[in-house]
């Protein structure tokens, strides 16, 4: 119970003195269809959602042949991920 309390606390500070808005990245599976996304939290407490692509799971070597093009993007999807969490925690190479 303490350590959760702890968790708590640690990720209000963090909210505190966080850079706005926060991204938060997921990834969902609806309808045949697999769904890159992010929720910003902004500053005033509201949020706003972005889909950055979506790629239907394949099943014919059609859907497979237009899977393998979108890779590029999921690529990309990955690479802003790491740049923000890098730019959040203030990490410089």
């Amino acid at each position: 119970m303490v350590g959760k309390i702890l968790h708590t606390l640690k990720y209000i500070e963090a909210l505190q003195t966080a850079n706005y808005p926060i991204p938060q990245h997921y990834i969902r599976f609806f309808g045949g269809e697999i769904i890159f996304e992010c929720i910003y939290l902004l500053k005033n407490g509201e949020y706003i959602k972005r889909k950055y692509f979506t790629i239907t799971c394949p099943t014919t070597c059609e859907e497979l042949i237009l899977f393998v093009k979108k890779i590029p993007r999921l690529l990309n999807w990955k690479q802003i991920i790491i740049m923000q969490t890098k730019q959040m925690l203030d990490y410089d190479e």
